[in-house]
Order: structure tokens, then sequence, then C-alpha cells
């Protein structure tokens, strides 16, 4: 009887031992990890400032033609992208700017259109938005919706590529034509920028207009361009930071809690990772994104913990009262 309690007492030291060589190993890992997230916040800090710095100025202007001659009239246009709809596949765009003239101006009237294509399919039927330039020089100011096609599912690495078509419709004496890429590049100075949140904007690239011309359409582009649309750098490391610690503290939490505590916690943890998925996507609808996915996972990982937790739990109080009985 003696040697048996002496057996049982001697696994019990061995257990408690283990139990707290896990608990400090635990800790251990818990430092290490909490420095490693210290030293890389720093830079994403740094980073998201000179971001958002950059985004309220026009560092991110790129010039799409240029033409500085003074001696012919010449439209001045800033395209500005102000807003991403990736859940309705649109881009809005602000057109502005301005026809300057030499002296005074020629007696001609010029209209923009402006087209998106589809990367696969350029020469298909685009959406098609005209914006009219003042033909006494006045400013002018045009906001127009553009179609735009991504993977959102991919977020953070959701990619959005951009092709733009420009048309230049001008009427003189009452007859209509379109420019080509010549007389185009001597009326026109365009320039692109991007200003919207926690998003990048490629360098934009020339195109050849004559390959996005649709078949069977009197339309010719005078100007094609396409840049892309993605999420910066340091979003994505917040967002794999923030998926990475919140699924190790919710599944320490689950593994080192007691099934009392742990029954109470439960809608806790899963209101705080849908918190976290608010902070990480904000507004975008559910089920969308990766991020959406994985948080499933983990509320399904979090029930299940739960469920053999109490299983086992009831397991042994029934064991305990066929002990007593």
């Amino acid at each position: 009887m003696e040697s048996e309690t002496f057996t049982m007492s001697k696994v019990g030291g061995r257990r408690e031992t283990l139990r707290r060589v896990s608990i400090r190993l635990g800790s251990l890992i818990g430092m290490l990890v909490m420095a490693a997230t210290l030293v890389c916040i720093v830079p994403i800090v740094v980073s998201a400032y000179h971001e958002i710095k950059t985004n309220a100025t026009t560092d991110h202007a790129q010039k799409i033609i240029s033409n500085q001659s003074r001696e012919a009239d010449v439209n001045k246009v800033t395209i500005l992208l102000t807003r991403l709809d990736p859940v309705n596949d649109s881009v809005s765009l602000v057109v502005e700017g301005g026809r300057q003239c030499a002296a005074s101006c020629a007696p001609y009237h010029d209209r923009l259109l402006f087209s998106s294509f589809e990367p696969d399919n350029p020469g298909g039927t685009p959406r098609t938005v005209p914006v009219d330039i003042p033909a006494n020089g006045e400013q002018f100011q045009a906001k127009i919706d553009l179609v735009i096609r991504g993977n959102l599912m991919d977020y953070p690495f959701d990619r959005y590529p951009l092709q733009i078509g420009v048309a230049v419709e001008r009427t003189e004496g009452g007859a209509k034509r379109y420019l080509d890429a010549t007389d185009a590049a001597k009326s026109l100075d365009v320039t692109l920028d991007e200003g919207i949140p926690q998003i990048g904007m490629s360098r934009a690239a020339l195109r050849d207009p004559s390959t996005l011309t649709p078949e069977h359409s009197s339309l010719r582009y005078a100007l094609a361009f396409s840049t892309a649309l993605d999420r910066p750098l340091y979003i994505r490391i917040f967002v794999i930071l923030i998926v990475l610690l919140f699924t190790m503290a919710t599944f320490y939490s689950v593994a080192h809690t007691s099934f009392d505590r742990l029954i109470v916690s439960t809608g806790s943890m899963i209101l705080g990772l849908w918190g976290a998925r608010s902070l990480l996507i904000g507004n975008l609808p559910p089920d969308v994104t990766l991020i959406d996915l994985v948080f499933s996972m983990i509320v399904v990982l979090i029930l299940f913990s739960t469920t053999v937790h109490a299983v086992l739990h009831y397991r042994k109080l029934l064991r305990n009262d066929g002990d007593k009985t």
C-alpha cells in the first residue's frame, strides 16, 4: 500500500514538474514573440507614417504626358484616384484641370472619353465616361467611376490591375474627329495621382492605344496607360502579425484554461476575434476575404475545443461519482 502511494506521489510530482516546465517554456516563447513583435512594429509604424504623409501630398503623382509648350493650346488634366470598391468592381476618379491657351483660345471644343479595360480582354467593349473641357479656359472637375477587377479573397495580398484608354473628341467648325496619339501629345498634359487610404499604386506604363480600340467602333484612343493598385507592405505585415498573435493567444487560452473559466470566456474570445476582424478589414462585408476564412476556422476550433473540454469534464465527474458509490 505504501509503495503504491509512493508511486502515485512520484507520478504526480513528475506531472507537476512537467506542467511547470511547460508553463515556463510557454512564457519564454511568449516573451520572445513579444520582443520580436516590438522589433517589427517600429519599422511598420515608420512606414505607416510615411505612407500617410505621402498620400496627403502629391509625392505619388506621375506624369503620363508632359507638355510644357507655351506656343499652343494645352489641356492640363490631373487624374486622381479617390476610392476603390472591390466588392462592386469599381474605382472612383476625380478628373480636373483646364485649357491653357497661349493667347486666345482656338475655336474648338475638346471632350475626353475615359475607358477601362480588363487585362485579359483589352479589345473588348469597355465602359466609357465622357468629360467635357470648357473651351474658354475655365477650370473643370468631374467625378467618374470606372470598372476595375481583382481578387478580394487574397486580402491583404489582393491586386487590382487598371488599364485606361483616353480618347480626345474635338469639335471644330461643327465637325467632330478623334485626335490620334501624335496630335494628343501636342495638346495634352496628363498627371496621374492616387489618394486612396491604405492603397498603393504602381508606376504607370504607357501602352499602344491602337490595341485597345474595340471592334466595329469609330472610337479611337489617343492615350493608353496601365497601372495596378495593391496594399502597402506595412498593411500586409500588420495583418499577418495580428492574425498570428491572436491565433496563438486564443489557442494558449483554450489549452491552459480550466473548463469552468473556459465555458465563460468562449463567448468573449469569439467576440474579440470579430473585433480583430473589424480592425483589420473595416467595413468590408463578411465571407469575402482569406482573413474571414482563417477567423471562421479559429471559431470552429474554439467551439470544438470547448466541446472536448466539456466531455472530459463530465466524464471526470461521472467517474468521481462512480468511485464514491
